[in-house]
């Protein structure tokens, strides 16, 4: 049904931090409300910022999309086909390890439901953090509430236009404060975190549109059934 793409955008990576840290992680495509034509692969891309804090901490993305009319089953599903649901994370299997090997750090995920279907479409993801303490030092998997956004699909409506859709900044993110590191061996010397207020850095990634958007394009026309693929980006060149 759909195809998971990393892309790492090398832009600065602070190796020595001081806390709070906050993490931020944007939905840059689709825009909240907006209404684009249906297309055979369409590309879902978050953004982290601060994944040199994130990555160690064990961070992970659940997201799924469906028609916000499709019905729903006792288990929360509704028909499969019109219903896609993916983990960014690790191996996109899990939660995040080691060092990120760029900051920001973009997931981009490629999705055919909504192919051939005019529908509004509602975007639903949450967060977590692996490895974090909770206020009594004692080990607790942190985890956002869930956040959705509606889009829409319609035939004669623009293509997805990744190079506006950057510059004009995400309209829906997460924040979340790492308030310390955390020397007790329960938390395996983790964090503490919470969800955090504020107006976050949504335009951060705008000098890098134009090579977000040549690159999500290269990788869905690149895209083949079945198959699996990670892109590797610096400001200047991609690798597959």
């Amino acid at each position: 049904m759909s195809t998971l793409l990393a892309i790492l955008l090398f832009a600065s990576t602070t190796l020595c931090a001081t806390y709070p840290q906050s993490i931020e992680i944007d939905l840059v495509f689709p825009r909240a409300n907006e209404t684009y034509a249906p297309s055979p692969y369409f590309p879902i891309v978050f953004a982290v910022q601060n994944a040199g804090t994130a990555w160690p901490l064990g961070l992970s993305l659940s997201v799924h999309i469906r028609p916000i009319s499709s019905p729903r089953n006792d288990s929360g599903h509704g028909n499969d086909d019109l219903w896609d649901s993916f983990n960014f994370g690790g191996d996109f299997t899990g939660s995040t390890r080691g060092n990120a090997t760029a900051d920001p750090s973009l997931f981009v995920h490629a999705t055919n439901v909504t192919n051939g279907t005019e529908a509004q479409w509602v975007i639903v993801w949450s967060l977590g953090l692996e490895n974090s303490c909770n206020t009594m030092d004692t080990q607790a998997s942190f985890a956002t509430s869930p956040i959705s956004m509606t889009f829409n699909a319609a035939f004669g409506a623009a293509a997805p236009n990744l190079v506006s859709a950057v510059e004009s900044c995400s309209s829906s993110f997460n924040l979340i404060e790492v308030d310390r590191l955390n020397s007790s061996s329960t938390c395996h010397a983790d964090v503490i975190s919470k969800e955090e207020t504020g107006e976050g850095n949504p335009c951060g990634l705008k000098p890098l549109a134009q090579t977000i958007a040549a690159n999500v394009s290269a990788a869905m026309k690149a895209y083949a059934p079945g198959t699996l693929s990670r892109l590797t980006c610096t400001l200047n060149q991609c690798q597959y």
